[in-house]
């Protein structure tokens, strides 16, 4: 186990991958918010969506505390 840990501290300690993973993980998420947001504007002026389903849609994914 004490093995593993050492390997990992390794690993993580000296390499970029780790902060290269978040940022394209962080990238993906931000884009993923940004196309389910532009859905709900197409769902509001096309589909008629309910009052209000737009609103929360850009609530929710866009909301930073």
């Amino acid at each position: 186990m004490k093995l593993l840990k050492l390997a990992s501290d390794g690993i993580f300690a000296f390499s970029i991958v780790p902060l290269r993973a978040a940022a394209i993980l962080g990238t993906l998420a931000i884009m993923g918010s940004c196309l389910y947001a532009l859905y709900s504007l197409y769902a509001k002026f096309w589909l008629h969506s309910p009052q209000g389903f737009t609103a929360i849609i850009f609530v929710v994914t866009f909301y930073r505390e």
